[in-house]
């Protein structure tokens, strides 16, 4: 740094005109600074080249700076993560799909309750458990439960043996693969094992016990057993989100002048004279004192001198700045299913009902549809089949939602009936009739019509009473 500094004075004595490299200068100074400026997500810095600057995702932890420092992208995962662990869980009979009671004396039901419902673990509450998790799935693209169990009983996952669940750091997860795919018929014929590589010494698990979630894997080089993070693909939006906030930022604090004030005052050439300092100070004084927008103050200066006025402030919207920031910001919500009106990064707002509305689209279109799916997992995976019941999410208690299971009802009821009036016309088979009532269809119900039914409960009415008499 010395000899730098040192060429520099003596370019100076020469009466050049020196390059001053400004990313020496800032990362020297960044140094004295008292916090870790260093966390910031933007590195792939070629600003001297006019050439895009793009975040670095080269890492696991570059996935997680770009999700903590980027208020946009983390507020589309909060969005996700909060309506995820809004829904209830329930345990439904897997025979008649109706809802067992919580406080069913049931050995099975009573875990999944402890599990799901109360606490998954000391440290977390069931809300705190699933936020965690989405939170992992969407900035990682994949979230990694262990199902703590007693040495001897921790072969192999079984519900009744689970004693908490604990969201591995996914960051720090890492897998052996066998190198065999396609022909395995069990996870461990595909992973041989599981690591956590931030303790001392390395954690391994059995990769038979690893409850593994993951996005859907859209890449051809890539095992298909590893989920793709949304953030790969958002690496061009994010950091232009990034610029703009710094764009932003620099306006605001660097504003400068917001003009120049110059005389128009000229000699019998036409050379301009510049302004005496007694009249400087004139025209200072008046601009700061007598007028201005406030309490009191003129708005407009009749001045004795002729002056002309040239603006030299731009703000963020002449630049176009907010657009583009609001623009990219559109692409990061539109990639995780958030509609944009939920990230708020516009200035005019949304009514009541477009907000409402844009609720209901979270939950209806990526909410809903994810919980589902990570249902099924969890209800395979904690083999609760076994035990006569699956796992599943209720949504009837969101507000937003009220009006759509309303609406659902009126429409059941309206095709109920409507239903009922075929059948009893003799229009429709029983498996039509069951089918426009969402119901199951049952073997041979499309030959069996309204007459044939009242036929066999007569005989079946006759038969009854021959049997009793």
């Amino acid at each position: 740094m010395v000899k730098k500094t040192n060429a520099f004075l003596r370019l100076v004595k020469k009466g050049a005109t020196p390059f001053i490299n400004l990313v020496t200068l800032i990362s020297s100074s960044r140094s004295k600074q008292p916090f870790n400026i260093g966390q910031q997500p933007i590195l792939n810095s070629d600003w001297q080249n006019s050439k895009p600057n793009w975040i670095s995702l080269s890492k696991p932890d570059d996935f997680e700076k770009a999700v903590r420092f980027n208020p946009v992208v983390k507020a589309a995962i909060n969005l996700l993560a909060t309506s995820s662990s809004n829904g209830k869980k329930v345990a439904v009979d897997v025979e008649t799909g109706e809802i067992i009671p919580w406080t069913t004396n049931d050995p099975a039901i009573r875990k999944a309750y402890e599990l799901l419902i109360l606490r998954p673990n000391p440290l977390q509450s069931a809300k705190e458990f699933s936020f965690q998790g989405t939170f992992y799935l969407k900035t990682f693209g994949n979230r990694y439960v262990y199902p703590n169990m007693p040495i001897g009983f921790n072969k192999k996952v079984d519900l009744l043996n689970v004693s908490t669940l604990i969201n591995l750091p996914s960051q720090f997860v890492d897998l052996k693969t066998t190198g065999k795919l396609y022909d395995q018929t069990k996870i461990s014929g595909i992973i041989s094992e599981y690591a956590v590589t931030n303790t001392d010494p390395v954690t391994k698990y059995n990769p038979e016990i690893i409850l593994h979630f993951n996005e859907v894997n859209v890449s051809s080089y890539l095992p298909t057993i590893m989920g793709v993070s949304k953030i790969e693909v958002l690496k061009f939006p994010i950091s232009n989100v990034q610029k703009a906030f710094e764009a932003m930022n620099t306006i605001l604090t660097s504003r400068g002048m917001s003009g120049i004030i110059s005389p128009k005052k000229s000699d019998g050439m036409g050379i301009n004279i510049p302004l005496s300092e007694p009249e400087k100070e004139e025209i200072d004084k008046k601009f700061k004192a007598d007028y201005g927008l406030l309490n009191g103050q003129n708005p407009f200066l009749i001045s004795p001198i002729a002056l002309d006025y040239t603006p030299t402030l731009m703000n963020s919207e002449e630049l176009g700045i907010y657009q583009d920031f609001s623009n990219n910001a559109i692409l990061i919500g539109n990639e995780f299913g958030v509609p944009p009106e939920l990230i708020k990064t516009y200035i005019k707002g949304a009514t009541y009902e477009n907000q409402v509305q844009s609720v209901r689209r979270l939950y209806q279109d990526t909410t809903i549809p994810m919980v589902s799916d990570e249902d099924l997992y969890w209800s395979y995976r904690l083999d609760t089949f076994k035990y006569g019941f699956e796992i599943q999410t209720r949504w009837d208690h969101i507000p937003a939602l009220q009006d759509t299971f309303k609406e659902k009802a009126i429409a059941l009821n309206f095709k109920g009936r409507t239903a009922k009036d075929a059948w009893d016309r003799r229009i429709i088979h029983q498996n039509q009739y069951l089918e426009m009532i969402d119901q199951p269809t049952v073997n041979g119900g499309d030959k069996i019509f309204k007459e044939q039914e009242d036929e066999a409960n007569k005989k079946e009415v006759d038969e009854e009473g021959n049997t009793a008499s």
